[in-house]
């Protein structure tokens, strides 16, 4: 009788779970991780996209929870916003919010396609005529090139601080003078700044800062980087 009583309470909790996670959510499968950096879990098919092309690296750290916004579930990350678009095939179900265009604005006008052959440092895209050379092709290639970054939308340029940046559909490229690692920007993170806050999805301030290192594949965080 005890069992029984056990069994049905693990049903129960388990259906008060479900109810508390958007219709069509891809965080209704088990797998789940919590960060208790943000104080947010990804779950589901998020964990997995997450956890397949970079996890922390690549994204950093959730911002929020899995909430509805615009009709679909969707999730921040200090550098992206994962999409579930359960109309779409496996295994495109999973897409990244197109941040890149949403912080920059329309992609700049196309250059010229480069007079073939292409050195091998150098990819030009007809689709918005734009180009990716050198470290940040390397690193758009390592790590999901279009399925993460999407199309590049302008041409590498420096910004304040010489720091060069260039803008993709979902992700920002930025190389530090001195530097040949490249990171990406916190998206996420800005775009959520400009919003009104969300009850239950407040974004919180990372409680750590990191700086990714694509030569050896890890991580130096807040006093450690400070050192550094």
């Amino acid at each position: 009788m005890r069992t029984r009583k056990m069994l049905w309470l693990v049903v129960i909790l388990a259906l008060a779970m479900a109810l508390l996670l958007p219709a069509g959510s891809p965080a209704l499968a088990y797998d789940a991780r919590y960060f208790p950096e943000t104080g947010h879990t990804v779950r589901g098919a998020f964990l997995d996209f997450f956890n397949r092309y970079g996890g922390l690296a690549i994204f950093g750290y959730p911002l929020t929870d899995e909430f509805l916004e615009n009709g679909f579930s969707v999730q921040y990350f200090q550098r992206a916003r994962f999409e579930w678009h359960p109309e779409n095939p496996d295994p495109y179900k999973v897409q990244l919010g197109l941040l890149g265009y949403q912080i920059h604005g329309p992609a700049d006008p196309p250059v010229p396609a480069p007079p073939r052959p292409w050195p091998w440092n150098l990819r030009y895209f007809p689709e918005t005529g734009h180009t990716v050379t050198g470290a940040f092709l390397q690193f758009f290639n390592r790590y999901g090139g279009l399925t993460v970054f999407g199309y590049p939308i302008t041409e590498p340029f420096l910004v304040e601080g010489g720091i060069t940046i260039q803008y993709f559909q979902r992700a920002r490229m930025e190389l530090y003078p001195g530097s040949t690692a490249v990171r990406l920007g916190d998206l996420g993170w800005e775009w959520l700044y400009r919003q009104p806050k969300w009850p239950g999805t407040m974004p919180v301030t990372p409680a750590v800062r990191t700086r990714f290192f694509p030569e050896t594949g890890h991580t130096v965080q807040d006093a450690f980087l400070d050192f550094w």
